[in-house]
């Protein structure tokens, strides 16, 4: 099955997360967003779950509680919005990915959740 998001590759949960166009405009948006080195996944990482490894290991500790957030928050609105894409017949919209991103840690930031706020401050 081709993946909704690009059409190029078969659907695999690696390629919706790291390896698909659509997934890595968004990671460059959210990175850019914060203000972080864009370390966008490229063709050379194995899969997710390698390429967040390789990111986590490239950022100070103050910054990593911050990262694994959004880049969690990343992942599960990028599946959310493939599955909108798959179930409902919607069409890919990385802005919409983004606002619906920004929407969400900003009510993870409202319940508490302090490395998405810290870095917001840092990104300010």
């Amino acid at each position: 099955m081709k993946c909704p998001l690009c059409e190029q590759e078969d659907e695999t949960i690696d390629h919706i997360l790291a390896s698909c166009v659509f997934s890595r405009t968004v990671w460059s948006l959210l990175f850019c967003r914060y203000r972080l080195l864009d370390v966008s996944p490229s063709p050379d990482d194995k899969g997710f779950f390698d390429w967040w490894m390789r990111v986590i290991a490239l950022f100070p500790e103050q910054v990593k509680q911050g990262l694994n957030l959004l880049i969690t928050l990343g992942a599960w609105m990028l599946w959310k919005h493939c599955n909108n894409c798959v179930f409902n017949g919607a069409n890919p919209n990385t802005q919409l990915v983004i606002r619906t991103f920004l929407e969400e840690a900003y009510l993870w930031c409202f319940a508490g959740t302090k490395g998405l706020a810290h870095l917001e401050v840092v990104a300010r």
